[in-house]
């Protein structure tokens, strides 16, 4: 069936059960190719909207008696039928497929004229508008009762929608888990193993992911995540004579384990916000990941007046790709130095180094302390504490897990949660 054809269908179908333009109030009117059906669709949503029929003399009410003869002409040639529904998904699908044509041919119009430098903004820019195409159009006007069952349909999709999880039941529990859109941010200072801890959290899940590390090179990602899916001591890959016939079978039954993890690292250092935003634009549309995680904030490269302009930036990037992409980022962050001042020195997300954009912009903040790295001599070796300072959709607080240096392993221990007062 050809597009006009499907608009014609759908309108009709409208006319004779109202229950269409409620179930397919995603399809506006901009999707419509045909400017007069387009018209005629979106007075009669509206007319369902305000409780009322969308009839023949109701929608010429709203838009003139210049679309009564087609209006007519619609409800009397396309009765409902079992099929309404794929006729609207065919629909969409052939909505987006011609503005994705529109999108590619005036970014070709684009390149062709304008300067080296700019052509990859444009690129860029051609492939945000892409993914817009699967996504639900944007709307921002409610009313009460609309509000109350857009909460309905969050609650139903979420079923289906888990939630991406670090992998440590109490963690877990408090946080209630991390959704699309959710910018999380994990700070430490240096030594505490927030880039383990990020690792750890990255290969507990089953779903393909991205890691961005914008420090260490892949070699090296690729040791710690041999050492801790095998739970062999990671200093063995600097001096491999300490590796014993144990540790190499260990090492092989890992090799195995994570040849069939579909998730990918891109390890440039010191990308820019644009180089991570194009990477992981490729990644959702090539691999469908379903989370991000980056080492570290504070790392990436993008314009601005001094540091705190450069980080609060970064930011404010990762928060808006974590909604444009649907999935949530996970970015490590330094913490001030001053924390080291403190008794005892275990940080806040006041302390994110540089900026308080980081602090604003976040929907959970994590902040990594182990008491051992200050004290020798503590009974609480092996126990790293990970506070929630801030948490939009769950509870603040804490919890102590293991810590295992030696494998670079994050583990579960007995409950041991808190809550800050």
């Amino acid at each position: 069936m050809r597009t006009k054809e499907m608009e014609q269908y759908l309108v009709g179908c409208m006319f004779n059960d109202a229950d269409v333009a409620r179930r397919h109030s995603d399809i506006s009117g901009n999707m419509f190719e045909n400017v007069a059906l387009a018209r005629i669709w979106e007075a009669g949503k509206k007319i369902v909207e305000s409780g009322m029929a969308p009839d023949l003399m109701n929608v010429t009410d709203a838009i003139g008696d210049q679309y009564f003869a087609d209006c007519a002409e619609l409800q009397k040639n396309h009765m409902v039928s079992p099929n309404v529904d794929q006729y609207a998904a065919a629909f969409r699908k052939a909505s987006n497929l011609n503005k994705a044509k529109a999108v590619a041919l005036n970014a070709v119009q684009q390149i062709q004229t304008a300067r080296i430098n700019d052509k990859q903004d444009i690129i860029g820019d051609m492939v945000s508008e892409l993914l817009k195409l699967n996504s639900v159009e944007s709307r921002y006007e409610w009313t009460i009762a609309e509000a109350v069952k857009e909460c309905y349909d969050y609650l139903d999709r979420q079923q289906n929608m888990p939630a991406v999880k670090i992998g440590l039941t109490d963690l877990d529990e408090l946080t209630f888990g991390h959704y699309p859109g959710d910018l999380v941010v994990i700070g430490a200072r240096p030594a505490m193993g927030k880039t383990a801890f990020l690792i750890n959290a990255f290969l507990n899940q089953e779903d393909p992911c991205g890691l961005i590390s914008a420090e260490q090179g892949v070699a090296q990602i690729a040791q710690r995540m041999l050492a801790i899916t095998g739970k062999v001591a990671a200093g063995g890959f600097r001096k491999i004579e300490l590796f014993e016939d144990e540790d190499w079978t260990n090492i092989k039954s890992a090799t195995y384990r994570l040849e069939k993890n579909e998730s990918v690292v891109y390890d440039k250092p010191s990308p820019t916000l644009t180089e991570i935003i194009q990477i992981a634009r490729k990644w959702k549309i090539e691999r469908g990941i379903k989370a991000l995680y980056v080492d570290y904030l504070q790392r990436i490269k993008t314009d601005g007046i001094n540091r705190t302009d450069v980080v609060g930036k970064v930011a404010e990037g990762l928060k808006e790709l974590a909604r444009e992409l649907d999935i949530p980022v996970f970015v490590l962050a330094q913490v001030n130095r001053a924390v080291e001042q403190r008794n005892p020195p275990s940080p806040t997300p006041a302390d994110l180094k540089d900026s308080g954009i980081i602090e604003q912009e976040a929907d959970c903040i994590m902040t990594l302390y182990r008491e051992e790295v200050y004290n020798k001599e503590t009974n609480r070796k092996g126990v790293l504490d990970v506070g929630v300072g801030k948490n939009r959709h769950g509870q603040t607080g804490g919890c102590s897990v293991i810590w295992k240096g030696t494998t670079m392993q994050v583990l579960d221990m007995q409950t041991q949660r808190y809550e800050y007062d």
